[in-house]
């Protein structure tokens, strides 16, 4: 689904009618802001900040991840909150991976960290799950400070519970 990044979260998070789509949808929903060729992109940069995601839908989220960067022939990067770490290496020992990927810690500013990592040939993924609420109390305001920041694509993966 296509998103401009613009409405906030005291209207909506996305607009009323892609909020309609994700709150009520059984099956993961991808909303993109895609502002360059999507055969232009270099690289995947799957960012995982504090509390956005529970412990068991890492695995979800990393093959998500890795079927983007598969599906484009690109490199993976994710940036993650250091207390991710060890479950997502864990988690990728488990796979079977044959494209190249860095995992770094996001410290900091998420923005700003994604910010200094974004630019027009990146793919940026956010992953979120659940219902509005924990989508709030996750990522906040950071889609849409994001799409204000940079003008790279930016894809948001919402799984349902």
């Amino acid at each position: 689904l296509g998103w401009r990044g613009r409405p906030s979260l005291k209207e909506s998070i996305f607009g009323s009618m892609l909020d309609e789509v994700i709150w009520h949808a059984k099956i993961p929903v991808l909303v993109g802001r895609l502002t360059t060729a999507i055969y232009g992109v270099q690289q995947v940069l799957l960012a995982i900040p504090s509390r956005s995601l529970p412990p068991n839908a890492i695995r979800r989220t990393l093959e998500t991840a890795f079927l983007l960067a598969d599906g484009l022939n690109v490199p993976l990067l994710i940036l993650t909150e250091p207390s991710y770490q060890e479950k997502i290496h864990a988690r990728l020992a488990k796979m079977d991976l044959s494209l190249p990927y860095e995992v770094k810690p996001l410290q900091g500013s998420p923005l700003r960290t994604l910010v200094s990592h974004a630019s027009m040939n990146n793919l940026i993924v956010l992953p979120t799950l659940g219902d509005r609420k924990r989508f709030v109390a996750s990522l906040g305001d950071l889609p849409e400070r994001l799409t204000l920041a940079t003008s790279g694509n930016i894809l948001v993966v919402h799984f349902p519970r």
